[in-house]
C-alpha cells in the first residue's frame, strides 16, 4: 500500500506516474507522457539524457504532487531533518539490456531502439538518474530497476492474485521482449556473480528479463531477406536485436517502405505506376510526390501497416488517404 512513482524510459516516450495501491488488486493512476528529442537519443554525454528525464519528474510533481514537493524543500531551507518517509520511491523502467547486480543497481550493456549514447555504456543507470534528480533537489529515491517487461509481470500479479499466478510479461511495442518466473537454483548467472550480486532469496524464485529482441543473433534460424540485411547495416547496432528488428513496431515501417521502393525502382512490377487512366481504378494515373517520405530512411511510420491491415472501407479508401496524405502517393491503383 501506498505511493509511489514510477519512470518508463522504453523507446520514444518517457513517462512518469504516481501510483496509489490501495492493497486490494485496485491502484490509481496518474501519468503524464512526453517524446524523448531525437538528439537526445543519440547524444554525447549521459548527463543530457538523464538531466531531462529528471526535470521531467520535477515538473511532474509539481503538476501532481506540489504539497508534498513544497514541504520537502520547506523543511530543506528550513535546515530540519529529512527523513526516507519525505521521499518518493521511484521505479526506473529502463527497457535496454542491463548487466542488473542489485534492486537498484544495472550496467548499461547497449543501447537499442535507436538510442546511441557511447558515454552511458557500462555505467550504473539508477546511479545516473539520481544524481540529476539530487542536482535538482528532489524528494525522489531512485529505489528498484526494472524492464518493461518485469514490470508488466509485476504488475499483473498485483490486479490478478491466484493460485497459478502470474508466468510471463511480454511486450510487443517499439521493441519487444520477455520476462519470466525461474527457480533461483536455476539462474546460474548468480553463482558466476558469488558475493557482488544483491537479491531477496526467500522465496526461492526470481524473473529473469530474457532479452529475446536478441534472440539469434547469428541467424541460424530467423528468416531473412535483403531488406532485413540493409536496414541492420545502417541502424546503430548491426549484428544486435535481430528477431526485434523483424518484428517490432520502430523496425517494421522500415521495413515496408524499403520493399515498397525496391519494388516501385523493379521494372517487372507495376506499383504505384500507370500507362493509363484506362488501366486506374481511380480513372486517374497515379503519381508518387518528389519529396515522398518513401525515399527517406524512417519515411513509414510502422502504424500505416495497421491502418492498412484495418482497412474494412469500399475502395480502401482509408488506405488511399493515408498514402496520400502520409506518404505522397496519389491515386494508387489497389484492387
Amino acid at each position: 500500500m501506498g505511493v509511489y512513482l514510477a519512470v518508463d524510459l522504453g523507446g520514444t516516450n518517457f513517462r512518469v506516474c504516481s501510483i496509489k495501491l490501495n492493497g486490494d488488486t485496485t491502484f490509481s493512476l496518474t501519468q503524464s507522457k512526453v517524446a524523448i528529442p531525437r538528439e537526445l537519443m543519440n547524444a554525447k554525454t549521459s548527463q543530457e539524457l538523464f538531466s531531462f528525464l529528471a526535470q521531467q519528474i520535477g515538473s511532474f510533481l509539481k503538476t501532481h504532487h506540489n504539497d508534498h514537493f513544497e514541504e520537502y524543500h520547506q523543511r530543506r531551507a528550513a535546515g530540519e531533518s529529512v527523513t526516507n518517509e519525505h521521499f518518493f520511491q521511484l521505479g526506473f523502467t529502463f527497457s535496454f539490456p542491463v548487466e542488473q547486480i542489485g534492486i537498484n543497481k544495472g550496467y548499461l550493456i547497449r543501447w537499442t531502439k535507436g538510442f546511441d549514447i557511447a558515454d552511458t555504456i557500462g555505467k550504473d543507470v539508477c546511479g545516473l538518474l539520481q544524481a540529476e534528480i539530487d542536482a535538482l533537489h528532489l524528494p525522489v529515491r531512485v529505489a528498484a530497476l526494472v524492464n518493461d517487461t518485469v514490470g508488466t509481470l509485476m504488475a499483473r500479479s498485483y490486479t490478478s492474485p491466484g493460485k497459478t499466478g502470474t508466468l510471463l510479461g511480454a511486450i510487443f511495442g517499439t521493441g519487444t521482449n520477455g520476462a519470466y518466473v525461474e527457480k533461483l537454483d536455476k539462474v546460474t548467472k548468480l553463482k558466476k556473480m558469488e558475493n557482488n550480486a544483491a537479491f531477496d532469496g526467500s522465496t526461492g524464485k526470481m524473473v529473469v528479463n530474457t532479452e529475446w529482441g536478441s534472440f539469434d543473433n547469428q541467424m541460424t534460424v530467423l528468416p531473412n531477406t535483403p531488406y532485413d540485411d540493409a536496414l541492420d547495416k545502417e541502424s546503430n547496432n548491426p549484428g544486435i536485436q535481430m528477431f526485434e528488428k523483424r518484428v517490432s513496431g520502430m523496425f517494421l515501417g522500415e521495413l515496408l517502405r524499403r520493399a515498397i521502393l525496391a519494388m516501385m525502382r523493379d521494372g517487372k512490377t507495376e506499383l504505384f505506376k500507370d500507362e493509363s487512366s484506362g488501366t486506374n481504378d481511380m480513372r486517374s494515373t497515379c503519381t508518387v510526390a518528389d519529396d515522398s517520405p518513401l525515399y527517406k530512411q524512417w519515411g513509414i511510420d510502422t502504424s500505416f501497416l495497421s491502418i492498412a491491415h484495418g482497412d474494412q472501407s469500399a475502395g480502401y479508401r482509408t488506405t488511399r488517404q493515408a498514402l496520400s496524405k502520409d506518404l505522397g502517393v496519389d491515386a494508387p491503383l489497389l484492387v
